[in-house]
């Protein structure tokens, strides 16, 4: 999936960006979602499809850190 970087964005883009927080499916964070979250979207949504049988949340977030 292509992200665009910041300063290719509009002003309504960013503030998009700033307010979504996309879900996505699997135990490991998708490469799109690494490289939008540092061109501004505001964060990620974990479910329990996310997470390990075992760690739970904790060691998901420490995983995708």
């Amino acid at each position: 999936m292509h992200v665009p970087k910041a300063e290719d964005m509009s002003g309504l883009d960013l503030l998009v960006n700033s307010c979504l927080m996309p879900g996505f499916a699997g135990r490991s964070l998708p490469e799109w979602t690494a490289r939008a979250l540092g061109e501004g979207l505001a964060g990620v949504c974990h479910y329990g499809a996310n997470l390990p049988p075992e760690g739970g949340a904790t060691d998901a977030v420490a995983t995708n850190a």
